[in-house]
């Protein structure tokens, strides 16, 4: 079940069942309660992010201190605020492009999240080209990020054709380096015959037919996942 500890999430009994836009998630609570403020209370940003980042740090201290059972199928509970805070992330980022400071923040935010899928994608066999293509396609798009907020530091750019198909080219590479592990993972699970009551995601992850007693068979279960009524209740 993975030592406690606020980077019990990030072991490897958990970090590809959650973790995967962790960082971006991160990023866009910062971005989004920087580029809102805190004067203007009733700006939609600001609400939305107190929401769902109160909702992200909460849940995920009570996942990484708490004792006792703890399976990894919890983790689904940070899924909305994760999702919610990784899609402001890119919003606000793309809404600032033309600044200097949003273009080496997507890339930092970019490459960070590539080579942590990379590190995630690599250990399921059969994944090895996957988990490159993650960080090439990753890489790309830091690369034109940098080079773009390199540019607004140097001068006003102007806006090309180019520039433009670059911006999106950046977008399109990150945004598909940032999800093609997520999606890869729910298409093993999704292809995955699952039994029993500890599920977990990914294609070197099955359910166990265990339940209370963590992996394996646990007393009183049989070899099914099903427990009977005589080791389980053993009065009825």
């Amino acid at each position: 079940m993975g030592e406690t500890g606020w980077t019990r999430l990030l072991g490897s009994d958990f970090n590809s069942q959650i973790t995967w836009l962790a960082l971006a998630t991160l990023v866009g609570l910062i971005v989004a309660l920087c580029v809102a403020g805190w004067k203007n209370r009733q700006d939609i940003r600001r609400a939305v992010a107190i929401i769902f980042g109160g909702w992200l740090i909460v849940t995920w201290l009570v996942f990484s201190f708490m004792s006792g059972i703890f399976h990894a199928y919890y983790t689904v509970a940070l899924s909305p605020a994760i999702a919610i805070l990784a899609a402001i992330a890119e919003t606000l980022l793309w809404s600032r492009r033309k600044t200097s400071w949003a273009p080496f923040v997507g890339g930092f935010t970019t490459l960070t999240t590539s080579l942590w899928a990379y590190s995630l994608v690599s250990t399921a066999s059969g994944y090895r080209a996957l988990a490159i293509v993650i960080t090439i396609m990753g890489a790309i798009a830091t690369i034109i990020m940098v080079g773009f907020g390199i540019q607004h530091m140097v001068s006003v750019p102007r806006e090309t054709s180019m520039s433009k198909f670059l911006a999106y080219l950046a977008v399109l590479l990150a945004a598909t380096a940032m999800i093609s592990g997520p999606v890869a993972w729910t298409a093993a699970t999704v292809a995955t015959g699952h039994q029993g009551s500890i599920v977990s995601a990914g294609p070197n992850s099955s359910s166990q037919p265990g339940g209370m007693g963590g992996a394996g068979v646990s007393p009183g279960l049989e070899g099914n996942g099903k427990a009977t009524s005589n080791s389980v209740f053993p009065n009825a």
